[in-house]
């Protein structure tokens, strides 16, 4: 999970440039690519949020702009590393549940939101491996019954080591050894892995597993934690931060 700070608030309440501070897998944040950012042109960032609106399944930084009786959105696509990239603005949409052409993109607007949508959810932290190393366990959507575009994602593990992907229908934080913790527990279903990337090289393994949702998973809410096998982690395994899928309609 990231961060996005925003800085130079004026007496009306709004902002005037934000800065993404990206999660080092290690309990640290460090500035971004474009970052920080002033929001330009006159205009102030009322309320930002973010949300998969360019319908690749990854978040995009979305500001809603104001200047007077102008409004905007200014939408920063997210990339696969999980950054941002150069804005394209867009007008308003109009929440109607339909979708709204905004120029070469299109907006999703929020019949899809909150749990029908789909939530993804990182919690907890994980242990170190190989030359300090976090894995690091996350997702893209949407969530929901249909989607072409969800996918598991699993990151800074050893590179070329197996691994094993554990599922579970509770959240859980059982300290196992000093700064290992399980992060679901009981477990319902143990997926077999092989990470990517140059063998043995610390934070060089991943993996991206496509996820199809299907109508009897609508409604289910699984828990999620990676366990990389990693000489250099206690007990031999590395284990991720939990993660939290909930399939929405």
């Amino acid at each position: 999970m990231d961060i996005v700070s925003f800085d130079g608030a004026t007496s009306s309440g709004i902002w005037s440039g934000f800065q993404v501070l990206v999660n080092d897998g290690t309990g640290g944040f460090s500035a971004g690519p474009l970052s920080p950012l002033p929001i330009g042109g006159g205009y102030g960032v009322i309320a930002p949020l973010l949300a998969d609106v360019t319908g690749d399944g990854r978040l995009n930084l979305i500001l809603p702009r104001s200047a007077g009786t102008s409004s905007a959105l200014r939408v920063y696509p997210g990339t696969p590393a999980g950054t941002f990239v150069a804005f394209v603005e867009v007008p308003i949409v109009d929440g109607d549940g339909e979708r709204d052409a905004a120029g070469s993109h299109v907006a999703d607007c929020w019949r899809h939101n909150g749990d029908v949508a789909g939530i993804i959810r990182q919690y907890g932290s994980g242990n170190q491996g190989t030359g300090g190393a976090v894995p690091v366990l996350g997702a893209s959507g949407p969530l929901r019954v249909g989607s072409t575009s969800a996918a598991l994602r699993g990151r800074r593990g050893r590179g070329g080591a197996p691994a094993l992907l554990l599922a579970g229908l509770q959240e859980s934080a059982i300290v196992i050894q000093p700064g290992v913790t399980l992060h679901t527990f009981p477990l319902a279903a143990v997926l077999p892995l092989a990470l990517g990337g140059t063998a043995g090289v610390g934070g060089a393994g991943g993996f991206d597993l496509p996820v199809a949702i299907a109508p009897a998973f609508a409604g289910i809410t699984f828990y999620l934690q990676l366990a990389v096998a990693d000489p250099a982690a206690p007990g031999g395994h590395a284990l991720s931060n939990g993660l939290k899928l909930h399939f929405g309609l």
